[in-house]
Parts: structure tokens; sequence; C-alpha cells
């Protein structure tokens, strides 16, 4: 997603309305909020699927862990640089040419790896559902690295252009200073950055990835339903590790729905935006293009969340993520308890995570 502050393209502002006022407010306070909850929240979530042997043998866990790697990285390259502009009115973009060109570089690469991710774990879970014999042969953990090696690589050559177009051949003279500015450096890059490759970006992004995830989550759903309905039809079966790896299951793919969910009501806004900016910006009135500064601070709050909300998403879907994260936190807790007598907290947490696996 192009995170570049499209407003940056219009001239210096000489006159200010309420969008200019709420848009400031909301940059300065809600990205620092996101960044600190969502940094602990994927730390959280990398030490709950790495952390036993039970849950990491899922090559799922693979996906979701360099998912939350993906997140951090994320909030670290594009919101952080966000706030840190807003506050402290400085552009880590300005800082050099190559600054410039490897920051735009890596905020595309780690929001479209992201996306991707979610793709592989969601053909993953497809496979698993309609060729669970053969996809359980060919979903190993080492092929999951492998795909995400390839994806990655993949979307380092089709962002490579970034590295070649952008730089800092543009530059603004404000109050007699000489200011650098991230912009295109050739005319027709800069027609290609404006008209053309948004198109591009949103194909890869949101388009294509969601409909893949949405075909992914039909056939899944399809195949559960068709499955309930059999086992409903005979004798229900005896409780045991067969059992817990279908209710896992159930909740992997509940899971990844709400995930892809999330994944398209905070992307499509600023999908939608960044292809609309270079036709509404153009002739546009001072009091528009302040409305088109809030618009876009919206849209990028809306499309951080989406990589700040995963650990709360899996607590909320996953009850088997949700059970280790508790067993995480009572670690710590025991921990701390370990000298006491009667050691009354770890059986009150066995006898909690047994009641829970009855009901």
């Amino acid at each position: 997603m192009n995170t570049t502050n499209l407003s940056n393209h219009t001239e210096v502002k000489t006159e200010f309305f309420v969008e200019d006022v709420i848009q400031s407010y909301i940059w300065k306070i809600v990205p620092l909020f996101m960044i600190i909850t969502g940094i602990i929240g994927n730390i959280l979530s990398i030490l709950v699927l790495t952390r036993r042997q039970h849950i990491r043998k899922y090559t799922s866990s693979v996906y979701l862990t360099g998912l939350a790697v993906t997140d951090i990285l994320v909030l670290c390259v594009g919101l952080l640089r966000q706030w840190v502009l807003h506050v402290f009115n400085w552009d880590f973009r300005e800082y050099s040419e190559v600054a410039c060109k490897l920051h735009i570089f890596l905020t595309y690469l780690a929001i479209d790896f992201s996306a991707w991710i979610l793709v592989a774990v969601t053909i993953e879970r497809v496979m698993l559902v309609l060729i669970p014999q053969q996809a359980k042969e060919k979903c190993t953990k080492h092929v999951a690295i492998v795909i995400m090696i390839t994806i990655l690589l993949f979307l380092f050559c089709l962002n490579s252009h970034l590295m070649f177009g952008m730089g800092d051949s543009s530059l603004d003279i404000v109050d007699n200073t000489t200011i650098n500015k991230c912009y295109p450096q050739y005319q027709a890059y800069n027609y290609f950055y404006d008209y053309i490759w948004p198109w591009v970006d949103y194909t890869k992004f949101c388009i294509l990835p969601f409909t893949i995830l949405l075909c992914g989550n039909i056939l899944i759903a399809t195949k559960v339903i068709n499955q309930k309905r059999r086992i409903q039809s005979k004798i229900n079966p005896t409780k045991g590790e067969g059992s817990n790896r279908k209710y896992y299951f159930s909740s992997m793919n509940i899971t990844l729905f709400i995930l892809n969910s999330v994944f398209l009501i905070c992307n499509t806004p600023i999908s939608i935006y960044l292809i609309g900016y270079a036709h509404w910006s153009e002739n546009s009135t001072p009091k528009e293009s302040a409305i088109l500064d809030l618009v876009w601070s919206v849209c990028n709050i809306l499309m951080y969340l989406n990589n700040t909300v995963d650990f709360f998403l899996y607590c909320l879907s996953g009850t088997e993520f949700r059970r280790e994260a508790k067993l995480l936190l009572c670690f710590e807790l025991k921990f701390k308890h370990k000298n006491q007598p009667n050691n009354t907290f770890k059986r009150a947490t066995i006898n909690s995570i047994q009641s829970e696996s009855m009901a």
C-alpha cells in the first residue's frame, strides 16, 4: 500500500480548517497506542505459537508466526514514520535519498507480505479439507518456510521499481530552506506512480488476495458443513485425540474467517482512496484538500489496525490459542508462586483447563 503522505504534493497551507485539526490529533494520539499494543500483542502471539509442541506441530503456526513478525515490521516501518512525522515534524524518508528509497520499498514489501501470508495459510487449510491425506504429506513446516521465502522474493521483485523510481529529485523551498522530498524522480514514472501503480497495488494487495481468501473460506465452510451432517447421521465418535484435532481444525477455520474479514474491512478504504486521489485532488479547493487529508488519516489508521489486532482476534476465535495464552500467563504467575507449599495455583490452573476441555 502506498503510504506516502499524499498531501505533500500540495502547496504549503496558508489556511486551516477543522478537518486539519482533527486529522492532526488522530496522527498524534492514535498511532502511538496502536504501535505499543500491536508490538506487545504480536510478541505474545509469537510466544504462544512457538511455546508448546502440540501447537508448534501445526504448519499453520509457522505462517501465523511469520505474520506476527511481519506485522511488527509494518508497525515499526510504516505507522511509526507517520507518528514521528506529525509529532516531531521529521520524516524518515527525507533524511537522504537512500532512506527515501529503502523506507518506501520496505513499507510496500512488509504490507504485501502480510496479506499473502494469509493467502498461503488459507490455501493450506483448503488442501487439508479437500485432500487431507495428500496435504498431510505435502503441507509440512519445511514446505511452509519455503513458500514464505518464495512469496517474499516475488514481492521483492514486484516492488523493486520503487528503489529506482523514487528519490529526492523534487525540492521544496520553505522559509528560504531547501527541503528534500521523497517523490518520483522522472515525469514518466510520476504518471505511472499516480495512475497505474495504484491499480497494480490494489490488485496485488487487496483484490487478488481477498478473492483467494473468499473462495478458500467458501470451500472450507462447505466441506465442514457437509462433514457435520454426515457425522450427525452416525453414532458420535468417542472423545480422544481425533476429537481434539477436529475441534482445533474448526477453531482454526473460524480464526481464518475472522482474519480475512478484518483484512478486507481495514484495507479496502485506503485502496479506494489511492485509486481516486489523483482525480479527487486535481483542482481541489483548500477545504476539499483538508477533507482529503482527514480521510487519508482515517484510511491509514484502519489499514494499520489490521496489523495491530491479530493477537486479540486469535484469543477471540481460537480455542487452542486462547488456552495456550492462558497457560503462558499462568506460567509467569506460577513461577512467582513456585515456593508455595501446597502449589494450589497449579492445581487450580489444571482443573480449569480440564473443565474447559470437557465443556
